[in-house]
């Protein structure tokens, strides 16, 4: 399936490019678009290992991880001070908005820090080193890939009460899943005409579940006064029921998705 190394190639451009871009032309979405990049190139080679078992999918990612998790922190902080922004009366607790603002300063350093042309260098070489193992790829090993990772879904899925842990392992499976099927590359051979409802459901509980962690680091360091102290816990249960919210609504959307049924 040849048509996948010009996949590659793109992926890798369009990451490059974004990678490239100057300070000052980051946007709070540019971060993520450079992380949905990334999660295209990780589901990419792990459709090559499954293809290929000499290939060293952990070395070839390795010079995107750190940006990828740097992306990451920017991009959670961004998420949750717009979240309390919009529905926890962010600005009635300053000293709250001003770690968060400092937080997400930080992470933006730590960011701008690691992207640097020695990364970029990195990247080129690990698409020339990359491309040969692309040859492995064929028609009935993306079919046996696809199936397998369907089966990996539907298994999480038969437990009608989701959890935590659960969901964030059916998450991370289900893009690798919906990376790799909507890839243009396959030409209709293996796609479903039917949406993925259930990603953008688990995306919502995601963000409510990071603000959660988040908050409890804070109210468990104690910094704030008793009277903000009473407030971080009346935020903290109205997130922990949105949260629960979109978990249920996800464990209700399972069990019935048409986007996990072979074409």
């Amino acid at each position: 399936m040849n048509g996948f190394k010009k996949y590659f190639k793109n992926r890798i451009n369009e990451v490059i490019a974004l990678l490239q871009r100057p300070k000052r032309k980051y946007r709070p979405d540019t971060f993520h678009q450079l992380r949905v990049g990334i999660k295209k190139l990780d589901a990419l080679f792990e459709l090559i290992k499954f293809c290929a078992e000499d290939f060293n999918r952990n070395k070839f990612f390795k010079p995107l991880e750190e940006i990828f998790q740097q992306a990451g922190k920017v991009r959670d902080l961004q998420i949750e001070r717009s979240l309390m922004k919009r529905h926890f009366f962010l600005n009635s607790l300053k000293s709250y908005t001003r770690d968060l603002i400092k937080q997400q300063q930080q992470a933006k350093k730590d960011f701008f820090s690691v992207k640097d042309k020695s990364l970029i260098s990195k990247i080129k070489k690990s698409h020339a080193e990359v491309a040969p193992f692309l040859k492995a790829i064929s028609r009935n090993k993306v079919k046996r890939f696809l199936d397998e990772k369907r089966n990996e879904i539907k298994e999480l899925l038969t437990n009608l009460d989701l959890q935590h842990e659960q969901g964030h392992e059916l998450r991370k499976i289900l893009k690798t899943y919906y990376y790799v099927v909507t890839n243009p590359n396959l030409k209709g051979k293996f796609k479903n005409s039917s949406k993925d409802k259930l990603s953008p459901v688990l995306g919502k509980w995601h963000d409510y579940d990071m603000m959660l962690t988040h908050l409890e680091k804070v109210i468990k360091a104690n910094q704030d006064t008793p009277k903000n102290a009473k407030r971080f816990e009346k935020i903290k249960n109205r997130i922990t029921v949105k949260g629960n919210l979109w978990l249920a609504k996800a464990n209700k959307i399972g069990p019935s998705t048409e986007f996990l049924k072979s074409s």
